[in-house]
């Protein structure tokens, strides 16, 4: 057989153990891994002394466009994904119109066809109805289910509730992704269980948001480093407490979204301890920074939820060791330079931070320095683990014959300068907390079902090789 592609004798990731060998490519899958030289290829890449690893399969991230191209295209955003090591993106459904219905579902799917570099995948917003007037439950259930059931059929990778309102001004991109009423949930939640999808949950108290924000002097709101007292722990805390409670009659599975606060991650232990099947997710940016950058940066660091205190930081390194914490995600959610600076209040500041480029690059210097982290550790973090809870294993997020050939190739030998003129995201103006950082290693190729997309800094403009990804069966 001739292979399309060989990665020659590198340290590849098989079942948890680095072993010098070869990967072999054809058709977009992995085909053989074997030691031998004796071989054909059309594309063969000498890999010695370094690292090939299965793509990141990135479980939150945002793309803008076509409402706000200004902050990033299907293209630009992919181009960064696979820039740092992604090859599967899952896209949360705050578009504009929210990606709430089957119809928009098909639209949003349609929009990405041809235009990725790397593989995508699709979150829906419930958009039940719940309540109707001049209509009977039964005929509420009845839609609600089918609209469901029709996300399943159409591939979704999961379902994402947020239980605060909509910010002011954007409530055509939370229409059906909003749920506040615990009736509302309760019902949503049962109905998600039929389809055995996993629900991501933006878990934030809408109340104690209104008490916070309406308590809070205004002129105290000029300082950004305000935003931690305007969206406290209790907010993060409160929320997930009440949402696994409810869960508790359903055990629908949940995750719970860009953990930030010990306090959050203590309630979901007990949860987890108690066999309830719920998961977390983290993001590098709650991981390697506190909450003192609010001071540094300013706008450019006000996500929802805020960058926390240094108890809450190592609490998060800790739920890592300890595997509550199994899965950490960029919450790549791009807006451009003048709409951060635009406000000076802290609570109209558009939340959110360029990360997908990051995701990868963030974690590598805890490997040589803190020593907070493994190689193995991160993969498992930001590859196998998402896969595994949103059912893509072994599609993606591993190396094995017969699986997608998504991979990466790693020089930890290399020493890499973290540098937003060189990236490719529309909003890299706003990347303030990785820009400048020097990075202990350096991705040197993405190859995405088999192309080569990402090589020696550049992206190979032609290869746009993403594919729709949904659960498998």
């Amino acid at each position: 057989m001739e292979f399309d592609k060989v990665l020659q004798d590198g340290k590849c990731l098989i079942d948890g153990e680095f072993i010098k060998t070869s990967i072999a490519v054809k058709n977009g899958k992995i085909a053989k891994i074997f030691d031998h030289k004796n071989f054909t290829s059309k594309e063969v890449i000498n890999v010695k002394n370094k690292y090939i690893l299965p793509g990141c399969v990135d479980a939150h991230f945002h793309v803008r466009s076509p409402s706000y191209p200004m902050r990033g295209t299907i293209e630009t955003e992919t181009m960064a994904a696979a820039a740092g090591g992604v090859t599967t993106v899952f896209e949360m459904p705050i578009s504009n119109p929210c990606c709430s219905t089957p119809e928009i579902f098909i639209s949003r799917k349609e929009y990405f066809k041809g235009k990725s570099y790397v593989n995508y995948g699709l979150f829906a917003a419930p958009g039940t109805i719940f309540r109707q007037n001049n209509m009977s439950y039964k005929t509420v259930y009845e839609k609600d289910v089918d609209k469901l059931n029709n996300f399943k059929s159409l591939g979704a990778i999961g379902f994402k509730i947020f239980m605060i309102n909509a910010p002011k001004g954007r409530e055509s991109e939370f229409n059906g992704l909003s749920i506040i009423d615990e009736g509302h949930l309760y019902h949503t939640l049962k109905l998600i269980k039929k389809t055995n999808l996993v629900t991501t949950i933006h878990a934030e108290n809408e109340s104690l948001l209104n008490y916070y924000n309406y308590s809070i002097p205004l002129k105290q709101k000029y300082k950004p480093e305000t935003h931690n007292e305007l969206r406290p722990t209790i907010l993060e805390s409160s929320a997930i407490n009440s949402i696994l409670f409810l869960n508790k009659l359903i055990n629908t599975k949940l995750h719970i979204a860009h953990l930030s606060s010990e306090d959050g991650l203590e309630i979901i232990k007990q949860y987890q301890n108690s066999g309830y099947d719920v998961s977390t997710e983290t993001c590098p940016h709650y991981l390697l920074f506190n909450k003192h950058v609010l001071s540094k940066y300013g706008n450019f660091v006000k996500i929802n939820p805020p960058i926390r205190g240094e108890s809450d930081r190592n609490a998060l390194w800790k739920g890592i060791d300890n595997s509550n914490i199994t899965i950490i995600a960029s919450d790549h959610a791009g807006f451009c330079y003048h709409e951060k600076i635009k406000e000076k209040n802290i609570s109209k500041v558009p939340a959110g931070h360029p990360g997908v480029n990051s995701l990868l690059y963030s974690l590598l210097n805890q490997i040589d320095g803190s020593k907070k982290i493994t190689l193995n550790k991160i993969v498992e973090l930001c590859s196998t683990n998402p896969a595994k809870r949103f059912n893509i294993f072994p599609q993606k997020g591993c190396i094995k014959p017969d699986s997608d050939a998504d991979m990466i190739i790693l020089d930890l030998n290399k020493k890499s300068f973290y540098d937003k003129n060189i990236q490719f995201s529309l909003s890299k103006d706003s990347d303030y907390l990785y820009n400048g950082m020097k990075i202990n290693g350096s991705i040197e190729c993405t190859i995405v079902n088999g192309v080569t997309v990402y090589k020696n800094k550049n992206i190979l403009e032609n290869n746009k090789p993403g594919l729709f990804v949904k659960p498998l069966a």
